[in-house]
């Protein structure tokens, strides 16, 4: 799968770039040895004097997704922790049907208890994903009328703080396949290492359920 690449440009200084430098999976690695997917946003790096990914480490919209997982998996009426579920076992394939989405409930909701738990905790500021400068601006985008539909150009809302002309987005038709990579950070935003993963453009599902058997036995063995 090829993506389309988007264009941003200034209208009065002639600034170009694209958003194929903030492609790619990027995780925070936590000191329980467990990887999330970071939430972040494009926006605009003052250190990198570009467009960047931008961590968006919004308390309220974590805690939003923990509950409504929260309220679906409290909803519910398999739960292979009470007794009387282990009936399903009667009919194999119901069974594991039934376990294999509680359990990717149950992933989800863990998943969003620690990114809640992880932006409680954070010291540092929000950084950029590339430098890890924290003089960023983020989402880059605030029109809320800006689309590219048949191709078109958009106002931003951002103003480029290089010369204080207005940014402008388009798609030019172009479309590029990258080799996945995931970057992993700490939970303070610091730059890790990366990976090369298989895939074409985004890691092939078996990386994500890898991930999460990962996930499981690491939390386990923190008595999660």
């Amino acid at each position: 799968m090829s993506w389309h690449v988007t264009t941003y440009y200034c209208t009065t200084c002639g600034f170009r770039t694209s958003d194929t430098g903030s492609w790619g999976l990027k995780e925070y690695v936590l000191s329980t040895g467990v990887r999330l997917t970071i939430d972040w946003r494009l926006g605009w790096g003052h250190d990198c004097k570009s467009v960047r990914a931008v961590e968006l480490l919004d308390l309220q919209i974590a805690e939003e997704v923990l509950r409504q997982i929260q309220s679906e998996l409290a909803a519910s009426t398999f739960n292979p922790k009470k007794w009387w579920c282990h009936l399903f076992k009667l009919i194999p394939n119901l069974w594991r049907f039934n376990l294999e989405h509680w359990q990717s409930s149950k992933d989800a909701y863990d998943d969003a208890l620690d990114i809640v738990e992880l932006i409680r905790n954070r010291q540092a500021a929000r950084k950029c994903l590339s430098c890890g400068g924290t003089h960023v601006v983020a989402p880059l985008v605030t029109n809320a009328e800006a689309t590219l539909e048949n191709g078109g150009f958009a106002k931003t809302g951002f103003v480029h703080p290089e010369c204080g002309g207005d940014m402008y987005m388009t798609e030019e038709g172009v479309r590029l396949a990258i080799k996945p990579v995931a970057r992993r950070y700490t939970t303070e935003g610091e730059f890790i290492d990366d990976e090369a993963l298989s895939g074409y453009s985004g890691p092939e599902r078996q990386y994500y359920e890898d991930r999460q058997q990962h996930n499981r036995a690491k939390r386990v063995s923190f008595g999660r």
